[in-house]
């Protein structure tokens, strides 16, 4: 019934052709591609596009052979035909071998599942050598008069037919991990690939069937190694979306990992320093340190520009710990961006799954964790889960008794203005002592208060506090201008919180003037429309504000120039690292700069000795605020504090005898 398309008694060779230049063309575009080579699926699909390609091309020879009639006792002939049909009975085994690669279930194969897997295809190519060994001994067209050749055909159907259903057993398995279309499209190719072999059952002249399946490829190609969502086009390395549909697969067949997570700090202020093209470069310097580690049993993702994981598949501690040192070791050295060193300061975690991260939305919770100042970033630091649950609903249970109680206590920390020598102001601090856990500290109660949604009323109750201390000591007769309060994310939200301060005020006799309000960068870039529209009323009031921590979020410039802040707070960071570092050095000058040349008043956090705080007068710096001051105290000490540096001067700031231990 084809006999129309071509002479009969000849082989077609239109579908060699096509199946040829379509495998040649799929592999010279997924190798151009950003991809991990050292990764198992990425081999798998490179192989079988190859092997299509060798088939085609021997296909093609041989029926050219045949056609021109040259085939007869020809040993070019009988080489070109053995390689063409073992890559063709190769084509279903790296199938499967690749499916349950894209699957995840070759993780979990033994070496004896591996071997029982591959007896059928070694069993198929023995069948065949032999039978090519026999054809050539008799000189005949193996694929037309040889019973041997029929055979092999029965054969090849066969294993096809196995290796489906193993696949397809697998695919049900995993339907899960994977989305509807790709569902479909693996149901559609397993389909496909099988019925690619049955024109050339019915007619051996029509070599249609490495056409079909290069079709086959192509399918997969566009649908399962379409990588615009899986793979980062600037680092090579995955995505976001692709640790999310291999978390599924983790927890789905409780396999035993380790998860090694990355958090860069002071991104947002290198970004505003040295510009976007640095920072690309920053991430692609990164990306190439990271995806050395890449192999089938390590995936990399670069998350988002601040954060980066690493998932060990194999759950070996010793080398998940080796190479998360290995990490830390290289951010602790400079990267250098177009000719400039800096240093990255970087927070390396490490955690196991399911030991200590039971499901995917734990792991969401451990990879979404932000860059913290409040911890050290020269040590690995390691992460358990449960324990932090158990250790979360603690302190929430602390936070509710002691709210309930009114216990919350705040403490005051003086800021220091070198032009005038006296204490210009304080700063509002909460701390917390409960019975059961002691002290607790603020980096981890107000954690546990936003993710609860206490921190509203404890900023309300902090608020008030302050404001009965104004009505009750009056310090401004001691020099002092304002207290800061600061303000959570949450609360900078919230429409009504103006009315709310106003009431508040009002019952104190407290004036607006007397407070500013603290806004950290974090709350400044969360919604930009609804935080405009709050400082705009709180400033119509009478308020003043601050920006806190400078420099370690992603706020620029641009956000500082549209806000009506007084103050410009630099965080700690950035004193402590111009100590030992001249680029470091130079970012701090840079820094203050930029706030003098925005027209605010920078404070600097973190003095702690006598040699950072003359650096900084050296640098005009006018606001001071550190423990070499004095650290945050109680209210009762805090009083005697100004009064007694407002009785004795300037001098007792010049020998530092003020300060608390």
């Amino acid at each position: 019934m084809f006999n129309s398309f071509y002479p009969a008694g000849r082989y077609n060779l239109n579908f060699d052709v096509c199946a040829m230049f379509l495998a040649g063309i799929l592999f010279i575009f997924y190798i151009t591609r950003p991809r991990v080579f050292q990764e198992k699926r990425t081999r798998c699909f490179l192989l079988l596009l190859f092997v299509l390609f060798v088939s085609s091309l021997c296909e093609f020879c041989a029926s050219v052979m045949f056609n021109s009639g040259s085939y007869s006792g020809s040993s070019a002939l009988d080489a070109v035909l053995t390689i063409s049909h073992t890559a063709q009975v190769l084509l279903p085994y790296l199938l499967a071998v690749y499916l349950l690669e894209v699957l995840g279930f070759s993780r979990r194969i033994t070496r004896r599942r591996v071997l029982l897997l591959a007896l059928p295809e070694l069993f198929l190519l023995v069948q065949i050598m032999a039978t090519e060994v026999q054809s050539a001994a008799r000189g005949a067209e193996p694929h037309v008069t040889q019973t041997g050749v029929i055979l092999c055909i029965i054969f090849f159907s066969a294993v096809i037919w196995f290796y489906i259903g193993i696949c397809l057993v697998v695919l049900v398995r995993s339907r899960r991990a994977l989305l509807r279309r790709e569902y479909i499209s693996i149901l559609i190719v397993l389909v496909a690939f099988w019925c690619a072999m049955v024109p050339q059952l019915f007619d051996p002249y029509l070599k249609a069937t490495e056409f079909l399946v290069s079709l086959c490829m192509l399918g997969i190609f566009i649908t399962l190694e379409n990588d615009a969502d899986l793979y980062d086009g600037a680092t090579g390395l995955r995505t976001r979306t692709a640790i999310w549909r291999e978390s599924q697969e983790i927890f789905d067949q409780e396999i035993s990992s380790f998860v090694v997570s990355i958090k860069l700090g002071n991104t947002g202020y290198l970004s505003m320093m040295l510009g976007i093209p640095a920072m690309k470069e920053l991430d692609r310097e990164v990306g190439i340190f990271l995806q050395q580690y890449a192999d089938d049993a390590v995936h990399v993702y670069r998350l988002s520009d601040q954060s980066y994981a690493m998932v060990l598949f194999q759950g070996d501690r010793d080398r998940a710990k080796k190479i998360a040192e290995e990490i830390l070791s290289r951010f602790q050295a400079q990267w250098c961006l177009f000719g400039t060193n800096v240093l990255v300061p970087a927070q390396v975690w490490i955690s196991r799954i399911p030991d200590q991260i039971p499901d995917e939305k734990h792991l969401n919770v451990f990879l979404d964790t932000r860059y913290d100042p409040a911890v050290p970033a020269n040590a690995l630091h390691q992460f358990d889960m449960l324990k932090s649950e158990a250790r979360r609903s603690e302190v929430e249970l602390a936070l509710q008794r002691a709210l309930d109680a009114g216990t919350l206590t705040v403490y005051y920390q003086p800021i220091y203005d070198t032009k005038e020598g006296r204490i210009h102001s304080c700063e509002a601090l909460l701390r917390m002592h409960d019975e059961k856990l002691g002290n607790v500290s603020p980096e981890e109660f107000i954690k546990v208060a936003e993710q609860t949604g206490l921190i509203a009323k404890i900023g309300e109750s902090v608020f008030e506090k302050v404001c009965a201390f104004l009505e009750r000591e009056h310090p401004e007769q001691y020099g002092l201008d304002f207290v800061e309060v600061n303000l959570s994310t949450i609360q900078c939200m919230d429409p009504t919180l103006p009315m709310r301060f106003q009431r508040i005020m009002q019952s104190h006799g407290v004036k607006p003037q007397q407070i500013n309000l603290e806004i950290t960068e974090s709350a400044v870039i969360h919604d930009e429309k609804t935080m405009q529209a709050l400082l705009s009323t709180l400033q119509k009031i009478g308020f003043s504000f601050a920006l806190d921590d400078f420099g370690t979020g992603n706020a620029n410039y641009t956000y500082v120039m549209k806000y009506p802040f007084r103050l410009i707070k630099i965080d700690k960071s950035f004193l402590w690292g111009a100590e030992k570092d001249d680029a470091a050095r130079a970012i701090l000058e840079n820094m203050l700069e930029l706030v003098r040349g925005l027209g605010r008043e920078a404070v600097v956090e973190g003095v702690e000795t006598k040699t950072q705080r003359d650096m900084l007068c050296r640098e005009q710096v006018r606001y001071l605020q550190g423990y070499y001051y004095s650290k945050p105290i109680p209210e009762p000490d805090f009083l005697n504090y100004v009064k007694n540096f407002s009785q004795r001067g300037s001098s007792q700031e010049t020998d530092g005898s003020s300060r608390e231990s």
